[in-house]
């Protein structure tokens, strides 16, 4: 009977142990996956053109951010050509440290976006200002749509 005690105190700690440690595991965001569910969806009301790499770091100004180029390392972004200021990008850093910085960068992109369109293309406002900026590790994400709650609801099934 104490065998059997010992035993199942035993299987009781293993399982607080294996427990504990899946609790501590962050789940990753599969952006890219998100990127597509979006795209598909009525979120999205204008035609959006995929950048290069290079482009997006330009305009997103990661340079005057302190950050290196080589530090971005995978990406996927669509914008629109010009009608309105949707856009989507993942961006996958070298390290969170480096996502952090971009998503800051991220944020000062968005208040020049917000102050640029202000009287040129102001129904467009909401859209910047309900923005989703999310960043996952070495991972950030920007969209700028029509709907955020399907952006959330994207992700989330993600």
């Amino acid at each position: 009977m104490k065998h059997i005690k010992i035993s199942m105190l035993g299987l009781v700690a293993c399982m607080m142990l294996f427990c504990g440690c899946g609790q501590q595991k962050e789940t990753q965001v599969d952006y890219a996956g998100a990127i597509q569910t979006i795209m598909e969806s009525t979120a999205i009301t204008d035609s959006l053109d995929e950048l290069d790499t290079d482009t997006a770091w330009a305009l997103y100004g990661f340079a005057d951010a302190g950050l290196d180029r080589e530090q971005l390392t995978n990406s996927v972004i669509y914008r629109s050509a010009g009608g309105s200021c949707e856009e989507l990008a993942y961006l996958e850093f070298d390290s969170a440290e480096a996502a952090k910085t971009a998503q800051e960068a991220l944020k000062t992109y968005l208040q020049n976006q917000i102050e640029e369109n202000q009287d040129y293309r102001p129904q467009e406002i909401p859209k910047l200002e309900g923005a989703v900026l999310q960043q996952s590790d070495a991972q950030v994400f920007l969209a700028v749509t029509a709907d955020s709650e399907q952006v959330e609801a994207a992700l989330q099934a993600k």
